[in-house]
């Protein structure tokens, strides 16, 4: 994780933001009264967890042994992701980093093609 706690620290300038601060402290303060095993970088949280949605100030890991693991763990999450991202777009119906904010015309959020999906309501 070194490398990774690495490349985070140019981003520690966030916990000038007062309502950032307090969602890092309480959320420390939390791991910490229950125990629970966690990486700190100062301003962001990083616990081994599978829950798809993290509160503020924390990021959830998971890891795997295999790259089948993973798909099976993404294959059970993809109903609940609107996007995946992966460099290069390496797995199927991904797309590159960078880009999941800036979609295509025909890149769906969920899979629905909106335009159909606004013209079948009129």
């Amino acid at each position: 994780f070194v490398p990774l706690l690495d490349a985070l620290q140019p981003w520690q300038h966030v916990l000038n933001h007062h309502k950032y601060q307090n969602n890092y402290d309480y959320n420390k303060s939390i791991l910490l009264v229950n125990a629970v095993p966690h990486f700190d970088t100062g301003f962001l949280l990083l616990t081994a967890q599978s829950a798809l949605v993290s509160p503020i100030s924390v990021l959830h890991y998971s890891t795997y042994a295999q790259e089948i693991d993973l798909l099976d763990q993404l294959t059970n999450v993809a109903a609940q992701t609107q996007c995946l991202v992966s460099a290069g777009g390496r797995f199927a119906g991904s797309v590159p980093f960078g880009r999941a904010q800036q979609p295509s015309v025909a890149d769906y959020a969920d899979g629905l093609d909106t335009m159909e999906f606004l013209a079948a309501e009129l």
